[in-house]
């Protein structure tokens, strides 16, 4: 009786952390799927480890990397990074002990993949390209043991599909095109293949989203623009099929976000404040339905600032300080809850810019203070191996917009140390680089220290992708490149 009992139990919790927990992931939050992950745990606990057979150990495995993922979920990534050693750990013991084992092979496979995915969210890139690199031959060896099946296509082409993120992220463009375009044509295949894997064509929009990225970064923005609008087309068809899914609903969020970004910078502001108001209508619904998720919540604020920044566009600074003063709390506390997050301090220190921008234009004395904010968050982003364009280009923004205000409070010499500590963080980048993110404040930068010169071909480059800057500051020197002194006025 103690036997079947065991057995009953284990059959059951197998079918919870396998068939039933992807579902979970869509329609439930994450109070009730961590509840899941810890009675799990309880059950592996309650049982000396000594004493455990390796198929309970896979199951644990298994576990403590679904806790991992929902500790992602929470913004805490000390947690999450925890459960997914502990999972590896246990994945790589069974593998070497089993080693034709393809589903040991298969969950070791996926703690590689999250230890990878924890070291990009705090921007420790070298550890993201060394653990994407162990779940892509994992992938292979899985391939290996059990042939051309969907699950081992599946996992190959992810593999692959990181190691192309790795690379844009390195700013190595032209072999994350041909890693995103290989992956592209391969998704293609599986979903003719396959028409009615659902999670196929979610991949398949996935991809047309990178590839988005890709382009928005190479100054292609027609082009980023086609495969955002495809990745958006291609997830609101999943989402009509299943209209509660939270991940199809997140995701269309996100790439319209994306198109919205883009249309903002082809000068489209009134169709990027509509695809903005979109993806708001959807993270409203996310953020309410499970407000634990701080994923979900640092979304939501980040579009608010995107709109926030098409309100001053637009004259509304009521409006606009009124979005962000609706977020100001939500951002203090992610990056208090979460500080080896590099995503979170961003975030906020766009927040103080833009709050800076509205003191600019209101001629208020405190109007430095906001952008000296802006400059300590993002100084800790720059100054390692670990920034990337974003980063820099931020920072460089920020101190752009000091130079600005110092110049307006007619202090020139502040003005022009802040100006010249932007470039500078630009400098190693700006020669080979077609990244509307450092262009933008290089450009500027130059202009308001008189050396228009030497902006004029970063102006004349921004000019022939199409770029228009939403910052009606900026509109003034990339149109028409006038004076320093007329600038700071």
């Amino acid at each position: 009786d103690a036997q079947q009992r065991q057995q009953q139990a284990e059959k059951l919790l197998s079918f919870l952390l396998g068939d039933v927990s992807p579902e979970l992931k869509k329609f439930s939050s994450v109070t009730t799927r961590g509840n899941l992950g810890d009675r799990a745990l309880e059950y592996f606990s309650a049982v000396p480890p000594e004493k455990l057979t390796d198929t309970e150990v896979a199951r644990q495995s298994k576990a403590l990397t679904q806790i991992g993922e929902i500790k992602m979920d929470e913004a805490k990534y000390t947690e999450a990074a925890a459960a997914f050693e502990k999972a590896y750990a246990s994945a790589a013991t069974l593998t070497a002990r089993h080693p034709q084992n393809a589903d040991m092979l298969f969950e070791r496979a996926q703690a590689e993949y999250w230890i990878g995915f924890v070291a990009r969210r705090r921007g420790d890139f070298p550890t993201v390209r060394e653990w994407f690199t162990r779940y892509r031959d994992s992938a292979v060896a899985l391939a290996t043991i059990e042939g051309k099946t969907l699950r081992a296509q599946r996992e190959v082409t992810s593999g692959h599909h990181n190691l192309a993120v790795s690379d844009l992220d390195g700013g190595n463009l032209a072999e994350a095109r041909r890693g995103f375009l290989a992956e592209r044509a391969v998704r293609e295949e599986l979903v003719g293949a396959n028409p009615g894997d659902l999670q196929l064509k979610f991949n398949l929009a996935d991809a047309d989203s990178w590839l988005g990225r890709l382009s928005d970064q190479d100054g292609r923005y027609d082009e980023a623009l086609a495969y955002y609008s495809e990745s958006s087309a291609r997830l609101e068809g999943l989402l009509s099929r299943e209209p509660n899914d939270a991940i199809r609903k997140l995701e269309l969020s996100r790439s319209l976000v994306f198109v919205g970004n883009v249309q903002g910078l082809l000068g489209r502001r009134l169709n990027a404040a509509n695809s903005y108001a979109r993806a708001k209508a959807l993270l409203d619904v996310l953020t309410t339905q499970d407000p634990r998720n701080r994923q979900w919540q640092v979304g939501f604020s980040s579009l608010r600032l995107q709109q926030a920044a098409l309100l001053i566009a637009d004259g509304d600074r009521a409006a606009a300080t009124s979005t962000l003063i609706e977020t100001r709390i939500k951002l203090e506390a992610l990056v208090t809850a979460e500080p080896s997050s590099r995503v979170f301090p961003a975030i906020l220190a766009t927040w103080w810019r833009l709050e800076a921008r509205i003191r600019l234009f209101d001629k208020r004395a405190d109007a430095l203070d906001a952008a000296t904010r802006a400059l300590e968050l993002g100084a800790p982003l720059v100054v390692d191996a670990r920034a990337d364009n974003k980063a820099v280009g931020d920072y460089a923004q920020s101190c752009l917009l000091a130079g600005r205000i110092a110049f307006a409070q007619a202090q020139p010499d502040v003005a022009r140390r802040h100006l010249n500590r932007g470039l500078e963080v630009l400098a190693s980048r700006i020669a080979t680089s077609r990244d509307w993110r450092l262009l933008d404040p290089a450009a500027q930068s130059l202009v308001l220290l008189g050396k228009t010169n030497d902006a004029r071909p970063l102006i004349e480059q921004l000019r022939s992708f199409g770029y228009h800057s939403i910052d009606p500051l900026a509109a003034s020197i990339l149109e028409v490149a006038p004076s320093p002194a007329s600038s700071a006025k």
